[in-house]
């Protein structure tokens, strides 16, 4: 679904290491992985307001925050970064955090997953290939 959602933008180059291990995959993993490969990389991690609210429960943040830059987007229906204080507050002095200046989008992959389990369009919300590999593949059905 990422080189579908991608696949417009010639900049941007879809990694599917994590697909391909076997077992539990986990962030620091590629982190550690891309650094090794090419010494000296500066590495972000983009993630959602809402997943940055439980980064301090993630597979050995500690360890991501000292590898990669936090890069956080907003979205126009969260309580924003900052109602992340207690978190913020836990990982700051582990890590550089960064908030993306970008339009906040109203609608994340989790109400995405909800509205194709209840059988709800998502045509407007992806990109045309993302919603035919969903449709296709009967993705989300059960999830909720």
């Amino acid at each position: 679904m990422a080189r579908l959602a991608f696949a417009d933008i010639p900049q941007v180059l879809v990694d599917a290491r994590e697909t391909l291990r076997s077992g539990p995959t986990y962030t620091i993993d590629t982190l550690t992985e891309l650094q090794e490969e090419t010494p000296g990389l500066e590495l972000f991690l983009v993630m959602g307001a809402d997943q940055f609210k439980a980064f301090g429960q993630w597979h050995r943040w500690q360890d991501i925050a000292k590898i990669a830059t936090i890069c956080i987007a907003a979205r126009a229906t969260s309580t924003s970064v900052k109602a992340s204080k207690d978190i913020q507050n836990k990982v700051q002095t582990a890590c550089k955090i960064v908030t993306i200046e970008m339009p906040p989008m109203s609608t994340s992959a989790t109400d995405i997953r909800e509205r194709v389990c209840q059988g709800l369009g998502i045509d407007h919300l992806v990109n045309a290939g993302v919603a035919r590999y969903i449709a296709q593949h009967g993705l989300y059905i059960d999830t909720i």
